[in-house]
């Protein structure tokens, strides 16, 4: 259930870069970016020329132009598709001298993109399930749920799980509201936990063991939001993760009959 994200670039880069191996200089106007959206069609004008001169025989002349700012405003209107007007001139004054073209000259255009990714959210939600087969009460002492994770987001977590019967069914709550702080790649946030379930006559729990009989998965659900419960922008970077493991062990009585 996802019920807010928002997300922006927040400095976005594009840069157009040409390379000329030609006698000859070039120059291209770089017009205007056309965006595309929910079927209607826009013009940003960019009127904007990048300029090359001839290039010395055996070399190459390179130039480019940034166009951050009128990028970041397109980009972050999320259109469904953009396309770049460039006019191309060889020549443009016609007056070059000793020029020449052969047979491996070439002109070559470019785009560089650099899209830093800067979003909040609250109430994200992921779930996983997982298989939890084999754990009989008969002659059962306890079973313990073992759960670790680590948090390298800018995100806090909270965690729940349920064991569950096959058609997903509830038998009974494990945990609910296991909060794990936003962290860094470089200091993540980590927690672990053990959950010991065992009858008891002198509780509620007297038949926690009993329930486990029909319980065939684990339900474990995050929810994801950044800090101040979706109210702080933040930005990912691609080495950060979360991770987190569910483990069962069980301990059973057992009687040796001897003869």
């Amino acid at each position: 259930m996802l019920d807010e994200i928002d997300f922006y670039f927040d400095d976005p880069q594009f840069r157009i870069i040409f390379t000329n191996s030609m006698g000859l200089p070039v120059l291209f106007n770089v017009n205007n970016f056309t965006t595309y959206k929910d079927g209607q069609e826009t013009d940003d004008p960019i009127n904007n020329a990048i300029e090359l001169e001839a290039a010395p025989e055996g070399s190459t002349i390179t130039s480019g132009a940034n166009f951050d700012n009128i990028f970041k405003n397109i980009i972050n209107n999320v259109p469904d598709s953009v396309s770049l007007q460039v006019d191309g001139f060889l020549d443009p004054d016609n007056n070059t001298t000793d020029n020449y073209v052969t047979k491996d000259s070439y002109i070559q255009g470019g785009y560089e993109v650099n899209l830093p990714l800067k979003f909040s959210l609250s109430g994200l939600e992921i779930n996983q399930t997982i298989s939890l087969d084999g754990i009989d009460p008969q002659e059962l002492q306890y079973a313990l749920f073992k759960f670790t994770s680590e948090n390298s987001l800018p995100i806090d977590l909270n965690f729940k799980a349920d064991l569950l019967e096959e058609d997903s069914t509830v038998v009974m709550n494990l945990f609910d509201g296991k909060f794990l702080a936003a962290g860094t790649v470089s200091q993540p946030e980590s927690s672990r936990s053990i959950i010991r379930l065992e009858d008891n006559p002198e509780t509620n729990n007297a038949n926690e063991l009993e329930d486990l009989k029909n319980v065939r998965r684990i339900g474990i659900r995050a929810t994801l939001s950044t800090t101040n419960n979706g109210s702080e922008v933040v930005e990912i970077k691609s080495d950060a993760s979360v991770q987190f493991n569910l483990a069962v062990q069980a301990k059973y009585n057992v009687n040796l009959e001897l003869d």
